[in-house]
This record gives C-alpha cells, structure tokens and sequence, in this order.
C-alpha cells in the first residue's frame, strides 16, 4: 500500500519476530552472537565448566582440588632454562605440584625444608656444595624425601655417590620426558629408576631391591678411595682451595688436608694439576 507502513498481523499467542531496531520479544535477553556461541547454556558433563579456548591445564588444576594425591616436588638446577621447562611440564600433571626451586645446591639446603617436598628432583654438576652432600644436609631435616638426580654425562662415580645416598632415581639430560616421568612416578611410589644407559654402567646383580650398590668384583685405584675422599677429590679438581673445601664440606682446613694426602697416596699422584688431569680423564668433572 502506498505511503503507508505495513503492519505484522499475529495469530493471539504468538510471539512476533522483532523488527529491526525494536527491542527483541520477553525471554531470551541474549544476542545473535551469544546464542551462537556453543559454550553459554551447554550441559556439561561431570558439572564443571570447561576452561578457557577448551584449556585443559585449567581442567588439570581443577583435579588438585579433586582428592588427587599430588606428589609434592623441589626443584634444583644452576640453569634457569631447564628449572623454567622442567617446571612448566610438570605443572600440567595432576599428580604433581612444584613447590620451590633453587639456581644451586646450597639454595636447596636452606629453602627445601621449608617447602616440605615429598621428592627433590637435583641437578647433578652445579658449582658450589656438591649436589650429594646436599642431599645428606636436606635429609636431616627430611628423613623421608626421596631425590631423582639429572645428569648431562652418565659417570661411574656421579653413579655411585647417587646410590651412595639412596636415590631413588637417575636419569639422563638426554633422556626423553616419557623417561623423566617414569621416574618421577616409580619415586612417587617408593620404588627406584634409573634409566637405561645408567642401567648398563651396573655390574652384573650391582643393584640391591634397596637401591644400594653392591661391589662388582676387581677393583681399581678410584674404587680404593672413600666417599669422603671422592668428595674432596671433586672440589679439588673444580679448582677449589682447600679452605673453601673445608667450609662447603663442613669440616676443618686439616681434615681436608688428610683427606687430600690419602688421595694422592693412593691414586699415585702428587700435586693438584693432576688431580685435576685425573678427575677430568675419568669423566669426574667437566674439562
């Protein structure tokens, strides 16, 4: 008709479609866009809202408020890199929660305790306190922590100090994060995991169901040493004077000097240079 609007008639009790630019019908106060979108209004399963872009680590942290038991986790490593990697994928497991870090071993002696790890995860080669002693320090205060160590290189005696301090674990920096997981897992349970390639650096039966070392037969000049021995025979090769030996390793200047001169007794050798040619010749410690 023209010159005249034309109007919407409607059967009694229903509802007409809104022209444009007049206000939309009672009952539904959302737009085109929001009765699109496929997460207002959805059923969920389970009665939890999904995360975010569907972000399934909002979902994994929602678990730890689910009664999951986590394994509580202290992490020590002199690389940031690694400590900020390690870190990020172990956040996305349920069962597992970082609860403090530290750049070196005497970092984790003063502030592990206090987190209450239930499993310290530790990098073997930091400078500074060796990595073992440390171990010793925090489980004083932590008789019932359990420790994995990390390792670039897979040393015989790096090796043996880890059992000699009951780890649970051993595993490679070139080992794969499947690897890593086991172990953190095998710990978790009480159990021990060392990875392949350390595996095959055990003697036939080296391995007790405690984790403790059993001697293979024959034994060399590095086998005669102590542990005590070995530990001073590592700061000293890293170039360390023997009054920084005694104040890391907690004994006095004349200890670290018997120590020192047992050591070259039995290795043959007789000044510091070669110790330290000997410490790096044997994989000891990095050139």
């Amino acid at each position: 008709m023209s010159g005249s609007r034309r109007r919407s008639r409607a059967a009694p009790g229903k509802v007409v479609r809104a022209a444009r630019g007049r206000p939309r019908p009672r009952g539904d106060a959302r737009g085109p866009s929001e009765r699109a979108s496929p997460n207002v209004d959805r059923p969920v399963q389970g009665g939890r809202a999904p995360g975010p872009s569907g972000d399934v680590r909002v979902e994994r942290l929602r678990d730890r408020g689910a009664g999951v038991r986590t394994t509580r986790i202290f992490l020590a490593d002199d690389h940031e890199l690694v400590r900020t990697s390690l870190g990020a994928v172990i956040h996305e497991r349920a069962e597992f929660e970082i609860v403090g870090e530290a750049g070196c071993a005497e970092g984790a002696v003063e502030r592990a305790p206090a987190s209450r790890p239930d499993l310290l995860v530790m990098d073997v080669d930091m400078p500074g306190l060796c990595c073992f002693d440390a171990v010793r320090r925090i489980r004083a205060a932590l008789p019932e922590l359990r420790s994995i160590f990390l390792s670039s290189a897979c040393h015989d005696l790096h090796i043996e100090q880890a059992l000699s301090v009951k780890a649970h674990g051993f595993v490679l920096k070139s080992d794969s994060l499947a690897v890593f997981f086991d172990a953190l897992m095998s710990a978790a349970a009480g159990e021990h995991f060392y990875s392949r390639r350390v595996r095959t650096r055990f003697a036939s039966g080296a391995v007790s169901g405690h984790g403790t070392l059993i001697p293979a037969v024959g034994s060399t000049r590095r086998e005669s040493l102590t542990v005590r021995e070995l530990q001073v025979l590592l700061y000293i090769a890293r170039g360390l004077a023997k009054k920084e030996v005694a104040k890391l390793m907690q004994l006095s200047v004349k200890t670290v000097e018997h120590h020192s001169s047992s050591i070259m007794r039995k290795l043959d050798i007789h000044d510091r240079v070669e110790l330290a040619r000997y410490a790096i010749r044997e994989g000891l410690v990095e050139a």
